[in-house]
């Protein structure tokens, strides 16, 4: 008998919140601006890029809900970067291609239009970066002389490492647009510190708009009325 009740209690506990939950997956897309915090602002410029991917998302009318987003994209910079003790620079051009994942809780803001607040975390993974420019090594005193050195740069750095961590907050707007189907749009800052530019960790707030596609597989609340 106790076994039957505590599995019973299990069974309310996990199938619970996929019966009352609203649940949808779909695609979504856009473009975003970096913009540099204290040293960076000198030293990365034309911060930009684009993204694209997969979301799935839950929330109801009354509750907290959650967003998960996994995401690709390439993002473009220049950079201008010294250092300080050895008197060397480089300032090359670089476009890195990333993956994104991120995970926010998700707040509705009104019960009758589809508009939330969300809050979250997103690790972002370099799989590939070209850089093009120069390194500059330069130096010397009163009794060597003064000397520069310039070496080109043009290489591809691959392979898969964790290059950004940062927060994403913002809103999304949910619209429906037929059936199941809802449009969705967003704006969104992403603060956090990113390790660009070959290993120099810059501390950045990247801006993004989006658009996307949801479609709703699961809506328990509803019970068959539009939501």
């Amino acid at each position: 008998m106790q076994l039957r009740f505590v599995l019973l209690l299990l069974s309310c506990a996990f199938t619970r919140p996929w019966l009352m939950g609203q649940y949808g997956i779909g695609i979504q897309g856009g473009a975003f601006v970096a913009t540099g915090a204290w040293e960076a602002r000198q030293e990365l410029k034309e911060r930009g890029g684009w993204m694209a991917g997969l979301q799935w998302v839950e929330g109801g009318r009354d509750a907290m809900g959650f967003r998960i987003g996994l995401d690709a994209g390439q993002r473009r910079y220049s950079v201008k970067a010294r250092h300080e003790l050895d008197g060397k620079h480089e300032e090359f051009e670089s476009v890195s291609s990333l993956l994104w994942l991120s995970f926010e809780l998700r707040w509705r803001l009104t019960r009758n239009h589809r508009l939330f607040f969300e809050l979250g975390p997103v690790i972002g993974a370099e799989i590939g970066e070209r850089r093009v420019g120069v390194r500059v090594d330069q130096g010397g005193d009163f009794q060597t002389g003064y000397y520069r050195r310039e070496t080109p740069v043009d290489e591809v750095e691959s392979g898969f490492s964790v290059r950004d961590g940062r927060w994403r907050i913002g809103f999304t707007g949910e619209w429906p647009i037929g059936g199941r189907l809802l449009a969705t749009t967003g704006l969104h800052v992403c603060p956090g510190v990113g390790n660009w530019a070959r290993e120099h960790g810059y501390a950045t707030v990247d801006a993004s708009a989006g658009v996307g596609l949801l479609y709703m597989m699961i809506d328990g609340k509803a019970k068959g009325r539009r939501r």
